[in-house]
């Protein structure tokens, strides 16, 4: 008869393959190849399409036009996502490309307000070098102006990719989420973009699920007791 502790192990690995499965990526676009008929243009004028960042050549949500960096400009898009999995949390990671001369908090040109909605979860900031919010947020005590400082997100040859991430409690079966800026002077002189929008959601486990674990714990304490 193998020892207890052979099976030890094996349950733990179990565990481990079990926990490990529950994170469950519902949505990914990189906007390289296709945009798909879950984002449409829902406020706002034009089409959209992938607009072009020069260097490094890579791709992104914009607007179908002549102008092929231009960005999305003071227009709302909005992601559908259906029959998810049954979960208990979503994690929502994606950049904002923020084009050109956008000014951020100066109350001369703006401010250049970005939103974010999924459900009742909204964060508002304002995008634009130093006189920016981001990653501060007016719903948590940011002001369009208050952080000067920050020098994050990746430089582009147009602009900056700001990365955001948020993980909320969440359960529906759908969802629909939101991105829009307002404030801008233009898309030749300002400009915005999304990019790399991920939707994750931390799964609840299939009964039989625990239907399994529990007959393998079941074995354990059998061979445990007639291995005396």
């Amino acid at each position: 008869m193998r020892p207890i502790r052979v099976f030890i192990p094996a349950a733990a690995l179990f565990l481990g393959i079990q926990g490990g499965a529950n994170a469950t990526s519902v949505y990914f676009n990189d906007f390289e190849s296709a945009i798909g008929p879950q984002v449409t243009l829902t406020s706002g004028s034009g089409v959209l399409g992938l607009d072009s960042v020069p260097s490094p050549g890579s791709k992104f949500l914009g607007l179908n036009d002549s102008l092929a960096d231009g960005g999305l400009g003071d227009n709302e898009v909005t992601l559908n996502l259906s029959t998810l999995p049954a979960h208990t949390t979503m994690t929502v990671q994606f950049d904002a490309y923020s084009l050109r001369t956008m000014d951020g908090g100066f109350t001369c040109c703006g401010p250049d307000y970005f939103v974010v909605e999924l459900g009742s979860f909204t964060r508002t900031t304002t995008l634009g070098g130093l006189t920016q919010a981001f990653p501060n947020f007016i719903e948590t005590g940011g002001t369009p102006l208050d952080n000067a400082a920050y020098t994050g997100g990746t430089l582009l040859s147009l602009g900056v990719f700001h990365p955001f991430s948020f993980t909320i409690p969440h359960s529906d079966s759908s969802v629909v989420m939101s991105w829009s800026m307002s404030g801008l002077q233009g898309v030749f002189d300002e400009g915005w973009g999304l990019d790399n929008v991920r939707v994750e959601v931390v799964a609840i486990p299939e009964p039989p699920t625990y239907a399994l674990l529990m007959a393998g714990l079941g074995l354990i304490g059998w061979f445990s007791r007639h291995r005396q």
